[in-house]
């Protein structure tokens, strides 16, 4: 099942239902990587929830990333790159401070 015929999924129901399949799902690879908000995660997750279609879609696009990864494992950080980028992180959040 894909986005394109997520509607039929509910055999035409509440159009309301079939936006909020929408909204998640549209956003399902932002709330695989762990790029959303708290707040967008948690309707998210609450959709998932009660939604068996989405949740089977999510599921199947979980499995997919999992495999890419073990198929294509991240390289490790050097580790001047990584305290470099700490310094920076470090420097950013001081100069908030003093603002």
């Amino acid at each position: 099942m894909t986005l394109h015929n997520v509607h039929s999924h509910h055999g035409g129901e509440e159009p309301e239902l079939h936006h909020a399949c929408l909204d998640a799902l549209s956003r399902i690879q932002e709330f695989l990587h762990h790029e959303l908000d708290d707040t967008t995660a948690d309707v998210i997750r609450e959709h998932l929830a009660a939604c068996e279609s989405c949740l089977d879609i999510f599921e199947v696009e979980n499995a997919i990333a999992g495999l890419i990864r073990r198929c294509n494992p991240s390289p490790p950080c050097p580790g001047d790159l990584r305290a470099k980028i700490s310094s920076m992180h470090v420097q950013v959040t001081h100069i908030r401070f003093e603002s």
